[in-house]
């Protein structure tokens, strides 16, 4: 069972918890919860091609966006260059920071997921702005 976010939140954040509930057991159909996570993706579009293909530079923003969120890296960032693109992920502790980047075509998607009260939306303002783009 998905279970929305509770009123009062920031409704442009997407925010559910799995919850599990045994067989037999009838639950009301509006129980909100407050999320433990938050997350933040970006797709962002026109971009300079050579800064999507320096995976030095991906790897250095990754970084700093997991800075920018307030997270602990629990290792150095993974790169992974296949036929059609770039993805560089960092696990951190409570969260993650991944850029999947496609620099022929200037497109790259921003996922960053942080455990609250941190801001996961800090990490992708921080990675739109060294692109720059706007959001």
């Amino acid at each position: 069972m998905l279970l929305p976010l509770a009123r009062g939140r920031d409704p442009r954040r997407l925010a559910y918890k799995i919850l599990v509930i045994p067989a037999g057991v009838s639950v009301p159909g509006d129980i909100l919860v407050n999320p433990t996570f938050n997350q933040s993706i970006l797709e962002l579009t026109d971009l300079v091609s050579a800064r999507l293909a320096d995976v030095d530079g991906l790897s250095s923003v990754v970084v700093a966006a997991a800075g920018a969120v307030g997270m602990t890296a629990l290792g150095p960032p993974v790169v992974r260059e296949g036929p059609r693109g770039i993805s560089v992920g960092m696990l951190c502790q409570n969260g993650h920071v991944v850029i999947h980047a496609v620099p022929e075509e200037g497109i790259c998607l921003v996922d960053v997921v942080a455990r609250e009260p941190a801001d996961a939306s800090r990490g992708a303002e921080v990675i739109a702005r060294r692109f720059g783009a706007s959001i």
